[in-house]
């Protein structure tokens, strides 16, 4: 990420053509004056508050504290640029915080949130683009970006690695945790790779025929509702969205490349896509021969609605593979390849019992039970839980998920993701018996903007606790180079797809001031340090002496 930028250089660099050519009717003031003047003091607000956010801040590079990307230009297809950062807000909606407090504060816990990273094999006969032409119900059957998901949760893990520390208090980082829709399709090779992203290795983001693209996005089929990125083929998103030209990039986007891995402990939870195909239907022997098999489909049946389509696939997979292999079902050929066969539960289990870096929060016991949930220290006396909150029986509704009566629990904080936008909920105790805790949504890592939120827990010393989040962005930079087939450039391009992606809606995906830097009170739920901690001396990590009560954070997918 490039150097702070203030936001006063920002707005002189984006409006600096429009100052010079209005100049001559600035000779009286008007409405439009009044209303910059406005701005201008809106923005001095902004600017004091992003100042005394960074200075009470122990680590604030590196994140977007100290600066973030944006989108610029009126479009319809925007570039992005970067930009000056966000001011810490105090949200109180469950507790008065109290002066003095950033004196007193003790950090307990530094994590960083990491969720719905989609990891896609964007190849697969298992998927069904062709809804989102078909019905305005599907809009992300599709997506742009979905070639880069590897390249990105990879500039991500960097990102991760040279921040180390938490912004707010200095803790190191204890751990990442990915709280589901790890994978998009519930394939194996899809596991494979999220567990290679997160552990270090090779990643071979390819399928089928290795170093050939056999995808939608190739041209092969005139389908306008895909972006196409070769020279010479037209589709929707060009003439509509104004999205570029980039030869080979179908190409580029296969090559191998490696991940660094994590440097600290990172946990997985299971979501919805990694239960279900498409996160919505359970796997079936029938799914399984359509995902390993030699056609790919690429429309509905003659006769057969999106709803219709999906119901069957649900309700009656065997029906779906035999009228593929009639050809009643259009389709492509594509090479076959086993990887692509549906991840089980004990797959999932197994393959992170058997990683090179732990067990990431699993026990050999859970292969048996089938069971996904589990209890994991993030830091000393500061417990996660992991709650398996998917249906996996899939169906109508399955994405909305169910969880049963042995999981819930008391917590400070519930982590989630899903909904692909950053969100903070607070949810005060129905009876007053606490004061509540704070629901913490993190927005996706395949929509626009592409962030994690680094989470940390904080005692206050004065009866109350503090959860920072502060979200951060990939490595990449925001300005990409169309030539380029390096992770960081292919990273950057996604971002920048995301970000012009009308049919996911990228403008809401951010949320507001109030859901992205964030410092969320609430009253200690229990005594967490004693006595009180004495001063340290800046930069060293302080010692924290807990009581058997523990602070939970409790996670989903």
């Amino acid at each position: 990420m490039a150097p702070p930028i203030s936001r006063r250089g920002f707005l002189l660099g984006s409006v600096g053509a429009a100052v010079a050519a209005s100049s001559v009717a600035r000779l009286a003031p008007s409405p439009a004056a009044a209303a910059q003047a406005r701005t201008r003091s809106g923005h001095r607000v902004i600017d004091q508050a992003l100042d005394r956010s960074v200075r009470q801040a122990a680590a604030p590079q590196g994140t977007t504290l100290t600066g973030t990307i944006v989108p610029i230009g009126t479009g319809p297809y925007r570039h992005l640029v970067d930009a000056p950062g966000a001011p810490t807000v105090v949200r109180a909606d469950l507790q008065a915080p109290q002066p003095g407090r950033e004196d007193r504060r003790v950090p307990l816990a530094s994590f960083v949130h990491l969720t719905d990273q989609h990891l896609i094999d964007a190849q697969s006969p298992g998927r069904v683009e062709f809804l989102d032409a078909v019905d305005p119900l599907f809009q992300s059957a599709f997506r742009p970006q979905e070639l880069f998901t590897t390249q990105v949760a990879t500039s991500m893990v960097q990102r991760i690695n040279a921040l180390a520390r938490g912004p707010i208090t200095g803790r190191s980082i204890d751990a990442a945790v990915c709280t589901g829709d790890n994978v998009d399709n519930q394939q194996s090779n899809e596991l494979s790779w999220l567990l290679t992203i997160l552990d270090g290795g090779e990643i071979v983001p390819d399928s089928g025929t290795l170093g050939t693209y056999e995808g939608v996005q190739d041209g092969l089929d005139d389908h306008r509702f895909v972006w196409h990125p070769d020279p010479g083929l037209d589709d929707d998103y060009k003439a509509l969205q104004g999205f570029p030209d980039l030869e080979g990039m179908t190409q580029r986007a296969l090559q191998p490349f490696r991940s660094p891995g994590l440097d600290v402990p990172w946990f997985s939870v299971y979501g919805n896509h990694d239960c279900n195909i498409q996160g919505n239907a359970a796997r079936s022997e029938a799914i399984d021969q359509i995902f390993t098999g030699d056609r790919k489909m690429v429309g509905l049946p003659s006769g057969t609605s999106a709803i219709g389509f999906i119901l069957q696939v649900m309700g009656d997979s065997p029906s779906v593979l035999r009228r593929l292999r009639d050809g009643t079902i259009p389709f492509r050929d594509v090479t076959p390849d086993a990887g692509r066969q549906t991840a089980t539960v004990d797959h999932w289990i197994q393959a992170h019992l058997a990683s090179p870096t732990g067990t990431h929060g699993f026990h050999a016991a859970d292969v048996a039970a089938d069971r996904l949930y589990y209890e994991f220290e993030i830091a000393p006396g500061v417990v996660g839980i992991a709650l398996d909150s998917t249906n996996h029986a899939g169906g109508p509704g399955g994405a909305d998920g169910s969880i049963g009566s042995g999981q819930l629990a008391w917590l400070v904080a519930w982590v989630n993701g899903h909904t692909h936008t950053n969100g903070i909920q607070a949810h005060p105790h129905p009876e007053g018996l606490t004061s509540g805790f704070w629901e913490i949504t993190s927005a996706s890592h395949v929509d626009w903007p592409q962030q994690a939120r680094v989470i940390e827990l904080a005692d206050n010393n004065d009866g109350t606790i503090s959860l920072f989040g502060t979200m951060i962005e990939h490595a990449a930079p925001a300005v990409f180079d169309p030539t380029a087939s390096d992770v960081l450039s292919l990273a950057a391009l996604s971002r920048e797809l995301g970000a012009n992606d009308a049919n996911a809606g990228p403008s809401a995906k951010p949320g507001a001031a109030s859901d992205r830097n964030v410092e969320l009170v609430l009253a200690a739920p229990f005594s967490l340090v004693s006595p009180l901690a004495p001063a340290v001396p800046a930069g060293a990590t302080p010692s924290v002496t807990v009581v058997p009560a523990r602070a939970v954070a409790m996670v989903t997918g």
